[in-house]
């Protein structure tokens, strides 16, 4: 039966997670299924020119000895960035923190000399001073603005912070809210219970516990729900919203032709797992909607992190996508010497 699976976990299990937190797990197990937003991927090439230059700076600065905090590292964009501008025959010392083990599951299946620290960035579980250089690239934001005290705290005097944030009404913002309503959408079509509704007559009928008459009402039933799901693909095209939609509307055309071959029990799987792929998308693009920050809660984290030690250099936004649209905000500074 073809099916929408969450790839397995891996088995790597890191230190420190003593933090639940479901839905980011979920969210980063599937990923490398349902894919990101388009606009500011690790490929972008503003995302690209900003770290490039960067790392340059920073690893020359710092020959030997660096450690480096990866601050809501997700599956590791920073570190990619990194680990792949190092100058010298050693990598230097990454810290992948992230609220979320699949995600430094993620990070350490392809960078396994990372050190992974599962907790939240308002609460980092390492002594004061501890790093040459905190980043971070849409990660920080989601701790919400008590995390800008601890990122100041772990960075030693002299050392590099640097953080590219959500902005709000930026592109990745806007394309963030649109896929969520795409998802949401997805949901609200009932498409998922009509087609179950449809093969479990399927299955009663080829078992002889139904009737030809239940079969065809919900086969007509079905109709409008998939009809409203081509509406959402009309919108989204078949790349759009991390291609789930069209992939849930290809199984759906591929099991319909074949409906008296699943079990109760494959359909009820399929179903769970499918609304599970949907709401941790749905729910990980509204949280990024939800962390973006305009002018003034920009301005508020620059007081914050001034209040904390941190000389900061002029706000930058970068422009990104096809279209370069503002998307992000670019936070950049020195801890003070004490």
């Amino acid at each position: 039966m073809p099916r929408l699976v969450a790839p397995s976990k891996v088995a790597y299990k890191p230190a420190n997670t003593g933090v639940a937190c479901d839905p980011w797990d979920s969210y980063w197990t599937n990923s490398k299924r349902v894919g990101e937003a388009g606009v500011g991927g690790p490929k972008d090439e503003a995302l690209q020119a900003f770290w490039g230059a960067f790392f340059i700076a920073f690893l020359a600065a710092e020959a030997t000895g660096q450690r480096i905090l990866d601050l809501g590292s997700g599956d590791g964009a920073v570190t990619a960035f990194a680990l792949n501008a190092r100058t010298g025959s050693t990598d230097p010392e990454v810290h992948c923190l992230d609220i979320s083990p699949a995600a430094l599951a993620l990070v350490r299946a392809q960078y396994p000399s990372i050190t992974p620290i599962c907790a939240s960035a308002a609460s980092i579980p390492v002594p004061e001073g501890h790093f040459h250089a905190v980043l971070s690239q849409f990660g920080m934001e989601y701790a919400g603005i008590g995390a800008v005290a601890e990122a100041a705290r772990v960075l030693r005097p002299g050392g590099q912070f640097a953080a590219v944030l959500h902005q709000r009404g930026g592109a990745i913002h806007d394309e963030c809210r649109a896929t969520a309503d795409a998802l949401q959408s997805t949901l609200d079509s009932g498409v998922l219970g009509a087609f179950s509704a449809f093969l479990h007559s399927a299955c009663a009928l080829r078992d002889q516990s139904g009737s030809e008459d239940s079969f065809n009402v919900a086969d007509r039933a079905l109709a409008p729900r998939i009809q409203a799901l081509e509406a959402i693909l009309k919108d989204t095209g078949t790349d759009g919203a991390g291609k789930l939609p069209f992939a849930i509307y290809r199984d759906i055309a591929h099991m319909y032709r074949r409906p008296y071959s699943y079990s109760a029990p494959d359909i009820e799987q399929w179903v769970r797992r499918v609304e599970e792929e949907l709401i941790a998308f749905r729910d990980r693009m509204e949280a990024m909607v939800s962390a973006a920050l305009d002018e003034s809660a920009l301005a508020q984290w620059r007081g914050a992190l001034d209040e904390a030690g941190v000389a900061l250099e002029p706000s930058e936004s970068l422009a990104m996508g096809a279209d370069q649209r503002s998307a992000a905000w670019v936070l950049r500074g020195v801890r003070r010497s004490k």
